[in-house]
Parts: C-alpha cells; sequence; structure tokens
C-alpha cells in the first residue's frame, strides 16, 4: 500500500476543536505535570511550546494569574484560536504568542526563559528525523541557567496495526523509539542537560460521556496517525478502534461515561 502524508493544514483545520479531539488527555497529562515544576515565582517566564490552541498557558494562568508566559506553534490556524482565548481573558497583557516552528525558535533570544513546556509537541515531522534534537537544542538555547524543560511523548496504535498489520501505523517518519523513556532521556542529555534530566510516568487520561463520542474524537486524527488507508478501510476502523479500547486493562465506565488511562512519558531537564 501507497504511503501518504497527511495534510500539512491538518492542525489548523481542526484548531477550534482541537481540546475535544484529545478528549482532555492532552489537559490530564499537563495537570500531571504541574507537582514536578521547578518553583513558578513572581520573575518566572514560560515558553509554551508547540502550544496549539493555549491549553497549557489555560492551565498555569489558573494557578498563577500574574505569571508572564509566551505561546508558540507553527500552525497559523492554532495560534489564531489561541489569541483568540487570550483575548476573551484578563490575563491578555501578559501573555504572547508566535507563529514559530520549535525546531527554530526565530527572534527569541538565548535565555529567555525559567521553564519550557513541550507537552505532546515533540514528535518529529514528515522529513525531518532530527526534529527532535533540534527542538531540544532549541529549549536548551532558550533556558535561563538553572530553567527547566519540560518534553512529553505517547504512543497508540493498536487499531491502525489490525487493520493494515503489515504497515507502519504513523504518518510521520518516526524513529523506532519515539516512545520511549529512554530515548527521550538521551535526547535530553545528548544536547547539554547531561545527568539533570528525570523522566517520569505520568498518568493520563482521554474522557468523554460515552465509548462512542471518545471514538469519534479520536477518529479526527485519522489522517494524520494512519497513513495509506483507503476510505473503504476507514469505514470500518471506527469499529474497530472501539473494540481495541475495551481491550485494553486501564478502560472504565461509569455514570460520568468512559474513559481510558494512557500512561506518558515526560522529562524534567535542568539547564
Amino acid at each position: 500500500m501507497a504511503a501518504s502524508k497527511p495534510d500539512a493544514s491538518f492542525h489548523s483545520k481542526h484548531s477550534n476543536h482541537h481540546e475535544s479531539m484529545a478528549s482532555n488527555w492532552t489537559l490530564s497529562v499537563a495537570v500531571g505535570m504541574l507537582p514536578h515544576l521547578s518553583p513558578i515565582t513572581s520573575t518566572s517566564y514560560i515558553l509554551d511550546n508547540v502550544c496549539v490552541t493555549g491549553l497549557v498557558t489555560d492551565l498555569l494562568k489558573s494557578h498563577y494569574p500574574a505569571l508572564r508566559m509566551f505561546g508558540t506553534d507553527a500552525t497559523p490556524g492554532t495560534i489564531e484560536a489561541c489569541d483568540s482565548k487570550i483575548a476573551t481573558t484578563k490575563w491578555f497583557d501578559t501573555i504572547t504568542s508566535s507563529i514559530c516552528d520549535s525546531r527554530t525558535l526565530t527572534g527569541i533570544e538565548n535565555e529567555s526563559f525559567t521553564h519550557v513546556i513541550t507537552n505532546f509537541g515533540f514528535p518529529p515531522d514528515l522529513t525531518d528525523r532530527c526534529s527532535p534534537m533540534k527542538a531540544t537544542r532549541e529549549m536548551w538555547r532558550l533556558l535561563k541557567p538553572g530553567g527547566m524543560a519540560d518534553a512529553s511523548i505517547w504512543k497508540v496504535e493498536a487499531a491502525a496495526r489490525r487493520i493494515s498489520p503489515n504497515e507502519r501505523p504513523y504518518a510521520w517518519t518516526l524513529p523506532s523509539d519515539w516512545s520511549d523513556a529512554g530515548w527521550l532521556q538521551e535526547t535530553k542529555a545528548e544536547i547539554g542537560f547531561g545527568d539533570n534530566v528525570t523522566v517520569k510516568q505520568i498518568g493520563g487520561s482521554a474522557s468523554t460521556e460515552s465509548l462512542e463520542r471518545l471514538v469519534a474524537n479520536m477518529m479526527c486524527d485519522k489522517g494524520m496517525f494512519c497513513k495509506g488507508h483507503s476510505e473503504e478501510e476507514f469505514d470500518g476502523m471506527a469499529e474497530v478502534l472501539g473494540e481495541e479500547l475495551k481491550k485494553w486493562e486501564a478502560w472504565y465506565e461509569d455514570e460520568e461515561g468512559f474513559g481510558i488511562i494512557i500512561d506518558s512519558w515526560v522529562a524534567f531537564a535542568t539547564k
């Protein structure tokens, strides 16, 4: 089956419902990160790297209203959604945003930030297998001495394997160990963080009012994570995905709805 690349405008196209697509998963991991961050003070300045719609910014500002933050993302649509959200809050004068690729954060001075947070924005792009190293090098460059860089990674592939068992499920070209804790630690260490890297397992959860809604949310990502599939294969994917989700030991169903607990690896690296 011929490989296909996801639409480059995918994130812009889905920017207005990115958070519902993630079914609170990325938010739950961001909440889990908070206790492990180095202290946030009145002089802290934080980069929400690959901020998408500003979920991490929104979370941190709810805890630290006076905190200065800078959000970056390579996709105009997501920055527009982030800016729209900021404009409706009382925090607009302490948040700046810019359209920037995480591998080349052009226009931002060295040693600008006390924290750089990259929440599920770490995998390589379509053509550049070295992008994790480039993004990490930028994190190092932008951190003040003593500052902390945080990055999270994840993995879901069972449903795509069932549909096309001989195909790699990702439309991206990814290192084989991109979801491994050791790879995340080594990537940080090699750039300059050395032994000052701690990788923690943080549990996140994707939850909605029903299994059907969770599947529908996840299917919004189908073109990005399942390459080369025909429309006929996609037609049957929702049913397969639902079956695979209920095979996980970590799924749950209660009066509030259906959810799955999904572990993530998060690196906390100090400069």
